[in-house]
């Protein structure tokens, strides 16, 4: 689902983040932070207890904008990665941050991406219910030791 995500968004953007001024080289490039950028957010969202306004997002129920925490922590996250990791200036990552951003939360929240029926189905959808992404750690929140917690379910054990 990022992927497809982060290529709609460098079709759709890759032309005019360049007239923008966004050198060909890092417009890849800033495709990748956003992967990584939205990737982290998400879940940092769920971690936190969001994992149904998560749903209730993607299935465009629940209206997201710029003032909203999500996005709000989207954009820091972005832009401050393209600052260290592509050496942007803070105008111009501010300026790719502004248009990349709206474009993702837009189709992340469009029902014509997809719906999730549920919890687990949009961490399947969005390929994190592997033990390498979010349902590994919620499996192993118990430290990594045996076993671990067993998921979300495993959280109310004593």
């Amino acid at each position: 689902m990022f992927d497809q995500l982060i290529h709609l968004a460098k079709e759709q953007l890759g032309g005019q983040l360049k007239d923008a001024g966004l050198e060909n080289d890092r417009v890849d490039s800033s495709m990748d932070v956003a992967r990584e950028s939205m990737q982290e957010q998400v879940k940092s969202e769920a971690l936190g207890g969001g994992l149904g306004d998560l749903v209730s997002m993607f299935n465009g129920n629940k209206q997201v904008g710029a003032g909203d925490s999500f996005t709000t922590g989207l954009s820091k996250n972005y832009t401050d990665k393209l600052m260290s990791k592509l050496g942007l200036s803070p105008q111009m990552a501010a300026m790719v941050s502004s248009m990349v951003i709206p474009f993702l939360i837009k189709k992340f929240t469009d029902k014509e991406t997809g719906t999730a029926n549920d919890e687990g189905d949009l961490l399947s959808k969005l390929g994190l219910d592997t033990d390498s992404g979010l349902g590994g750690l919620l499996k192993n929140l118990g430290g990594g030791k045996e076993g671990g917690l067993g998921g979300l379910g495993g959280l109310f054990r004593k």
